[in-house]
């Protein structure tokens, strides 16, 4: 949630911010009494309707009531369920609710992809210089690892990334100008590349089916890690379930799971 706080303010997009279903934090220093609210966060853009991210009290919250949150869904308006809305990063603990409210209560049909959820174990680790080992690589002198490009670095994300819609050009010319990215060039063209996305989570990793089993993947995901570091972000990223290339990948860059997690695409038409 304070990436997806942070980012929207950095791209000056929009956002509502709600508390559902308790109270809020009390007290100071360490006589802090953590609240039980759910906070939603929604962020109504053109290209990509509504974008939801959801932050839940701490675990060892007893006040937490699935039910009310439940309600809160069903009855107020932080959610326009007569539009669609994209739910991203959601623990697996409220999905449930979230997928009864909109297929079984509002109609909508309603897509979950389920995925792991990463961070890093050690920052300092991406301080080090990043390498590729020239005895394996004959293409180490001609590489560059820079910001993703608005032009063919644009196209090449957009074309491989398998979620791709009508605004997604429109939506990462704003993420690409705005938040670090990563794309690794050979001779001048992009081979790889990976993204920050606007829920605060790494994303839309690809590699040229050419250039694979090369460390071309890890060397982006490690140098966006890096440059997210450096802009205040914390790095997170997300692999699906059925996805063991991805998951393997993670933790070659040193990225620990942390918790189940789902994408959730709600739609009325």
């Amino acid at each position: 949630m304070y990436n997806v706080v942070k980012m929207s303010f950095i791209l000056k997009a929009p956002i509502k911010v709600y508390s559902l279903d308790g109270s809020e934090n009390s007290g100071e220093g360490n006589n802090v009494r953590h609240g039980s609210s759910i906070i939603l966060v929604n962020s109504i853009r053109d290209e990509v309707d509504q974008e939801i991210s959801i932050s839940l009290p701490p675990c060892d919250c007893d006040d937490y009531d699935k039910s009310k949150f439940q309600t809160a869904l069903i009855e107020s308006n932080v959610v326009d369920w007569d539009k669609p809305c994209k739910f991203k990063f959601i623990d697996r603990s409220v999905s449930s609710t979230i997928v009864e409210v909109s297929a079984h209560v509002k109609g909508n049909l309603t897509h979950i992809n389920p995925c792991y959820a990463y961070v890093i174990k050690n920052p300092e680790e991406y301080t080090m210089n990043d390498s590729i080992d020239s005895s394996r690589h004959k293409d180490l002198e001609r590489e560059v690892l820079k910001e993703i490009d608005l032009e063919e670095g644009l196209e090449f994300i957009y074309k491989n990334w398998k979620y791709s819609d009508d605004g997604t050009r429109v939506y990462l010319r704003r993420i690409l100008r705005n938040i670090p990215s990563a794309g690794l060039y050979l001779e001048g063209n992009i081979v790889s590349g990976a993204v920050q996305a606007s829920n605060g989570v790494m994303s839309m990793l690809h590699t040229q089916s050419e250039h694979r089993n090369k460390g071309y993947g890890v060397k982006v995901m490690r140098h966006l890690i890096k440059e997210l570091l450096k802009a205040g972000l914390s790095p997170c990223s997300v692999a699906e379930i059925k996805n063991l290339a991805s998951q393997k990948l993670h933790e070659k860059i040193g990225m620990v799971k942390s918790h189940d997690v789902d994408y959730i695409w709600c739609n009325n038409k």
